[in-house]
């Protein structure tokens, strides 16, 4: 007797267990959101009501923001636009003072709450927040088959302390990530062939992608030219196997020009919006950037002053840029002569970039290779290799317990200490999910976009703080997959059966 009710227990205890399994198996992509969206709601009350004032008061600014960062900047102009407003209507909004869109944004909230304080901000930020990793958990669903180890792998992104730097307070990140994602989703469904049986879907799909180019270009618009190649190269690549799946017969003819319809109408979106983009020209116009800095670089070259900063930024400059015979300042390059010329010039902005970030902290603690500067096209093609292990693997372990310039940078390296350790693990999983799934559509064009744009950060980003708040989104995309594949193992019927 007592055999058989041990017996039940334990078969009790598994079909629980199973029931659990079950239900978790089919979470709702609502409930998940709204979890998000709390728990990002009460991290940034908790960091701007309580860690900050309480616990760091030396970095607490009054308002809720870290003091010495980009976030007090955007929080003035945001506060002196709301002003502004006040007094002469909503005609003097804009949506990116100073060129910087978050200001914008929360000038808006300012003068609609009448609060000029960051702490109105938290709900569009966990708004935000919370959507991105909405995004990432339906893009892992599609291959994991489950949304419970989709779930699992979207947490990462939404639970790193580093992520509260935009979302606990204001910056363009999360914005941009949020764009980056609803751009990858789109081209994830715009790829499925189940879309092309109408127009319907497609134009849902053309709108997704409408609203992520505009988040970016709102935000940082020199990211549309690259997002654009992305897009182009992903558009060929679908195309190719469109007329496979035509040419076998497992599409009609009818679902095929739908399909280049749409790939039509999405790189007619990204087209559009670089056709009247001025600003994105003038920062990628090698002419005009070095015009527009040339005074900047002279006073630099003629300083006398004696420091390790000056030094620094003066050695920098002469390694970047030479004397013409009329005078003029112009940068080192050696062309190629075999590589067509608008690759090369590419090349040569991204070589520019770079120095812009070498001459902007040349003393930071955080830099890495800052020595590394680009003078040809195979400088830049041949730093592809450390530039992916930059953007993917940093901050090293030798960069986890040093000290940085202030205490509260040196708390941050701890931290990401700890975010770059679950990271590796993570990634160790998405190799296994790339091989797994390499024959997938789905899957390589989330490699695209995420390394494609990983590379960019490493090419041009010398600082390992900058660098990890700007790959945060491409990175935890692929890094996540990698969660979710560990989870999709772990929770495998394998796995269940011996439960």
């Amino acid at each position: 007797m007592l055999e058989y009710i041990h017996f039940s227990a334990e078969t009790n205890q598994q079909i629980i267990i199973l029931v659990l399994l079950g239900m978790l198996h089919s979470i709702s992509p609502k409930h998940v959101w709204g979890l998000y969206f709390c728990y990002s709601c009460v991290a940034a009350l908790l960091l701007q009501l309580v860690i900050l004032p309480y616990f760091l008061p030396q970095y607490d600014d009054g308002n809720g923001l870290v003091k010495g960062t980009d976030q007090q900047g955007f929080h003035l102009i945001a506060s002196k636009l709301a002003d502004k407003i006040k007094l002469e209507g909503w005609s003097a909004w804009e949506l990116r003072p100073q060129a910087h869109g978050p200001a914008g944004i929360a000038a808006a909230i300012y003068s609609v709450t009448t609060v000029k304080k960051p702490l109105v901000l938290i709900p569009i930020n966990a708004f935000v927040h919370a959507t991105s990793g909405l995004l990432l958990m339906l893009l892992y669903q599609r291959f994991t088959n489950s949304s419970y180890p989709a779930f699992l792998g979207s947490i990462p992104f939404i639970v790193f302390p580093s992520s509260m730097m935009w979302y606990a307070q204001i910056h363009k990140d999360g914005y941009v990530i949020l764009g980056f994602l609803l751009i990858v989703y789109g081209w994830v469904l715009l790829s499925d062939k189940k879309n092309w049986n109408s127009l319907r879907p497609i134009i849902k799909i053309l709108l997704l992608i409408i609203v992520g180019v505009s988040l970016i270009y709102a935000m940082r618009p020199y990211l549309i030219r690259v997002i654009q190649l992305l897009s182009v190269i992903v558009a060929l690549m679908i195309m190719v196997a469109t007329c496979v799946y035509w040419y076998q017969k497992v599409i009609t003819s009818k679902s095929a020009l739908r399909a280049f319809l749409g790939f039509a109408m999405v790189l007619g979106v990204m087209f559009g919006f670089l056709m009247n983009n001025s600003h994105v020209e003038n920062i990628l116009d090698q002419n005009k950037y070095i015009d527009f800095n040339a005074d900047f670089y002279r006073a630099i070259l003629d300083e006398t002053k004696d420091g390790v900063e000056i030094s620094l930024r003066a050695r920098i400059v002469q390694d970047m840029f030479k004397e013409n015979n009329d005078g003029k300042l112009v940068k080192i390059w050696d062309k190629t002569g075999i590589l067509p010329n608008f690759i090369e010039t590419k090349l040569y902005q991204v070589a520019l970039v770079r120095d812009g970030f070498r001459l902007g902290y040349p003393d930071s603690k955080s830099n890495i290779d800052h020595h590394v500067g680009f003078r040809s096209a195979w400088d830049v093609l041949s730093y592809l290799p450390r530039a992916l292990q930059i953007a993917t693997l940093s901050p090293f372990p030798k960069h986890w317990a040093a000290e940085g310039s202030s205490k509260f940078n040196t708390y941050m390296r701890k931290m990401t200490g700890v975010e770059t350790t679950i990271s590796y693990i993570l990634l160790s999983g998405a190799l296994f999910a790339v091989y797994e799934w390499r024959r997938r559509l789905d899957l390589w064009i989330i490699i695209i976009f995420a390394f494609g744009l990983l590379a960019l950060n490493g090419f041009t980003i010398c600082n390992v703080g900058t660098l990890y708040r700007m790959r945060y989104g491409y990175m935890l995309l692929f890094a996540g997959l990698g969660g979710a594949w560990l989870s999709m193992t772990l929770l495998s019927k394998k796995t269940i059966h011996k439960i």
